[in-house]
């Protein structure tokens, strides 16, 4: 284990990215990557969290794991939640490893997100990325993917993807994302 923790850090690395973006990215807790990086401790479920995040099947497949399946359950949200989990969703990328691409090719800068949720995957899945931005339940992010797809179109796939729309920091954006909505189609 000790081993493939270091690969992690390694992969982490090389992508340029800090184990705070990596964390956020892999729902695996800053602390927990922090001491898995160090020590090579920590859960099963880590470990497929982190590989699954940097798309490391071959590693993934050492653990046991079935590649062209998720191996992670559906996102279950809890209250005060600071890292959320990956979506099984994007468990299925291919197994090459990409290099960086320039933030001007993402659909999350083109939005104008705040966050590069499809920095691991630019050809992301316009559901998949909105799935993410919900995940996140960052304000001004929801609220520029509400208006460039549609807050119907967001509502379907939140439900596609298990997503509690009424509860958490997300009961309280879309209330007032609809109340925008109305006013300005008024």
């Amino acid at each position: 284990m000790q081993q493939i923790a270091q690969h992690i850090q390694r992969q982490r690395l090389k992508r340029n990215l800090t184990q705070r973006q990596l964390a956020d990215t892999s729902g695996v807790a800053y602390g927990t990557l922090r001491k898995l990086e160090s020590t090579g401790t920590g859960s099963i479920t880590d470990y497929v969290k982190l590989l699954q995040a940097l798309q490391m099947d071959a590693q993934l497949a050492a653990l046991g794991c079935d590649t062209n399946e998720p191996t992670l359950p559906p996102i279950r949200r809890r209250a005060r939640t600071r890292h959320a989990a990956p979506l099984a969703a994007e468990a299925t990328n291919s197994n090459t490893s990409t290099p960086p691409v320039a933030a001007s090719h993402l659909k999350s800068a083109r939005l104008g997100l705040s966050f590069p949720y499809d920095w691991s995957n630019p050809q992301i899945a316009d559901e998949v990325l909105i799935a993410k931005v919900l995940d996140k339940a960052r304000f001004d992010d929801v609220s520029r993917t509400t208006a460039h797809y549609g807050l119907p179109l967001v509502e379907q796939i939140a439900q596609r993807f298990g997503i509690d729309l009424s509860a958490g920091p997300l009961g309280a954006i879309l209330p007032s994302i609809r109340m925008a909505q109305a006013a300005q189609a008024a």
